[in-house]
């Protein structure tokens, strides 16, 4: 018996190494790619963002070994991207400057105290804790943020404000969408992240 309850503890330590080092991986093939994309290497990137997508899908169902080498190869595949030459460039300069602008204007246009503003949403959170009781501290955090926020911030605004990696984010965030308390749409090629509309205050 003593002799299981090793195996068992030293099974345990395993996966939990497993995860730390799935997710150490993941993070950095998530940074490859941030760094390929500011510097235009946008080229064999597609390969890479989708490596990634699949580590995140298999870290998501507990396989850690396979979350790990997918992340390693989309970091791999990342560092090997190339830019596209002439001007293409010149337009992925061009495109980056457009999707820049229009986020900041999505983002002024969620600024209190201007005429013709409209007064953002209002949520009814105290229903949505009652409908999950089993929502973590950090979860309601985020969630009063969001409904603070106007209802919707981008997923870079949340990693800004709580300081978690961008990988602990996701994982939060997609179990939250899966319970359906938030919507995950993309603007601009970034996460705009709101509240479900059904927790509108008068909503059903």
């Amino acid at each position: 018996a003593e002799h299981q309850a090793d195996d068992a503890t030293d099974s345990a330590l395993g996966a939990h190494g497993l995860a730390d080092s799935a997710v150490s991986e993941i993070e950095q093939a998530e940074d490859a790619i941030t760094v390929a994309e500011d510097a235009g290497k946008t080229v064999g990137l597609d390969e890479a963002k989708d490596l990634l997508q699949q580590a995140e899908a298999a870290y998501e169902t507990g396989d850690y070994a396979q979350a790990e080498e997918l992340a390693s190869r989309a970091r791999s595949s990342a560092a090997g991207a190339t830019k596209e030459g002439g001007l293409p460039v010149i337009w992925i300069g061009a495109a980056a400057l457009v999707v820049a602008l229009s986020a900041g204007a999505f983002f002024l246009t969620r600024k209190d105290g201007g005429k013709g503003v409209e007064t953002p949403a209002s949520f009814d959170l105290d229903r949505l804790f009652e409908e999950h009781p089993h929502l973590r501290i950090d979860d309601k955090e985020v969630i009063r943020f969001i409904a603070e926020s106007g209802g919707e911030v981008f997923a870079a605004e949340l990693r800004e404000r709580f300081k978690v990696p961008r990988t602990s984010l996701w994982r939060m965030i997609r179990r939250l969408e899966r319970e359906e308390v938030v919507e995950v749409s993309t603007i601009g090629g970034q996460s705009l992240v709101k509240i479900s509309q059904n927790y509108l205050e008068g909503g059903s």
